[in-house]
């Protein structure tokens, strides 16, 4: 580009839209400056020229895949959280009250949410490992996962 460099270019454009992917496309390049600017998250993905269109193609529609899963997945991880925050938000005010529908009905949509969101992140596992069936027991015992749903399902009516 005449005016700016286009990794400059793609930093600027990151600064006003950092969810943005952003694809570089160079004639030649520095591999050390090349490696900066992906390593500091100006850059997603890189594509030399001469390219083929079928890889820019690929390319481009990888990052609109990428783009989408990501979108997806935060929707997906939003409804279940609102739902649980919902239950621990109301649970110091409800603490002393008889309120069956609050500590019955709520407390198992929202274990129920939780264990949405576990199988939604045990199937990201399992993809990121090439599709592989399951998580073994070790896997589903990890701390994080024991802790959240220890904390979510141990909500519960206070005794006495």
């Amino acid at each position: 580009m005449p005016e700016i460099e286009g990794v400059e270019f793609l930093r600027r454009f990151r600064e006003l839209n950092p969810r943005a992917l952003r694809i570089l496309v160079i004639a030649h390049g520095d591999a050390k400056i090349l490696g900066e600017a992906i390593n500091a998250g100006n850059i997603d993905r890189c594509v030399a020229k001469p390219w083929e269109p079928d890889d820019l193609r690929l390319t481009v529609q990888r990052a609109i895949e990428v783009y989408a899963l990501a979108a997806g997945l935060a929707h997906e991880i939003n409804n279940p959280l609102v739902c649980m925050n919902t239950l621990l938000s109301l649970a110091p005010e409800k603490r002393e009250v008889d309120d069956a529908s609050f500590w019955g009905d709520y407390r198992e949509l929202a274990c129920g949410e939780l264990d949405r969101i576990r199988g939604l992140v045990e199937t990201m596992s399992r993809l990121g490992r090439g599709g592989q069936a399951s998580l073994s027991p070790a896997e589903r015992s990890t701390p994080v996962r024991s802790r959240a749903r220890s904390f979510a399902c141990s909500v519960g009516r206070p005794s006495g």
